[in-house]
């Protein structure tokens, strides 16, 4: 489903201070920036400088992954890039409008893979708790997809606990919750969410519509790489199609990669027909991001 995917490489703890100084300044005035994915045009206007915020990692994880790119500046201006394939490096062809790019110093995002555990603090699926308000749309209900403990060291940058819910059976661009009561969110701009169900599930879903995974606890575990076994994982998207990352409606900025996963989950109980079949595991994946201070979360999915 995503492109990264059959990946080697010895694993290494890399702080944001050692790949600054490391692998980005050298005595000839050449530092590097590197970056997960593919699809990007390094011309330096706001749309480039939030994939490079967002998609930023360290040298070490550039090697691993099985698409990368290296961007190289002299004098602190562009002059060449490199894709790496599973660490194989390629020239890149850059245009006029991208030779020259400033450069500009950028923490690297932590990879954090989901790993099933016996139990923990977080978990995927599971009943909705009483206590927990699902959001109400007029046409179509909302499934529960987990907990995120800020216990977990990859989610320790959350305001708060985050239950997790969305509306998976529906063709829709970005669909935003505003969590200012964690556990009541209400929708924003329900005019994002397409009134019309997915391909296939026009005749299963109604306001009547239950589906309830199974609980799985995970833990986050730090890596340098993706694994081809893991059900998640946060820190970069890998993108099915071309990178979205949303623009909060409440703080009009970039909101935070929270975590992407394929689902992989067996499902407990439903009541529709077809229930081994639900969008982003039958063919794509879910990314979820979030932005703290508005307390705002982003739900997408691209299918492959």
């Amino acid at each position: 489903m995503s492109f990264w995917k059959k990946l080697s490489g010895k694993t290494k703890n890399e702080t944001a201070e050692d790949y600054i100084v490391q692998n980005q300044n050298t005595d000839d005035g050449i530092k590097r920036i590197f970056l997960g994915g593919w699809s990007a045009y390094f011309n330096g206007d706001e749309k480039c400088i939030n994939f490079l915020k967002a998609h930023a990692i360290n040298k070490e994880t550039a090697y691993n992954v099985s698409l990368a790119i290296e961007l190289i500046f002299k004098d602190d201006k562009l002059i060449e890039a490199n894709d790496l394939r599973k660490g194989v490096t390629q020239k890149r062809n850059l245009d006029s409008n991208q030779i020259g790019m400033k450069f500009m110093e950028i923490t690297p995002n932590q990879i954090f893979e989901f790993e099933r555990i016996d139990y923990s603090e977080s978990y995927y699926g599971g009943e909705c708790p009483d206590f927990f308000k699902m959001p109400e749309f007029e046409f179509v209900t909302f499934q529960y997809l987990g907990f995120l403990s800020k216990k977990d060291p990859a989610f320790n940058w959350l305001p708060f606990d985050l239950h997790l819910t969305t509306q998976i059976y529906l063709c829709y661009e970005p669909f935003f919750l505003d969590y200012s009561n964690p556990n009541s969110p209400t929708v924003i701009k329900p005019n994002y969410l397409n009134q019309s169900p997915v391909r296939g599930y026009a005749d299963y879903i109604n306001l009547n519509t239950e589906i309830v995974f199974e609980k799985t606890f995970f833990r986050t575990k730090k890596v340098n790489k993706y694994s081809v076994n893991t059900f998640g994982h946060t820190g970069v998207p890998a993108w099915t199609q071309s990178p979205e990352i949303p623009i909060c409606p409440k703080a009009n900025k970039p909101m935070k990669f929270l975590f992407q996963t394929c689902g992989l989950q067996k499902i407990k109980r439903a009541n529709i027909e077809n229930q081994d079949r639900y969008m982003y595991t039958d063919i794509g994946d879910i990314f979820v991001f979030f932005e703290p201070d508005s307390k705002v979360i982003c739900y997408l999915i691209q299918t492959t």
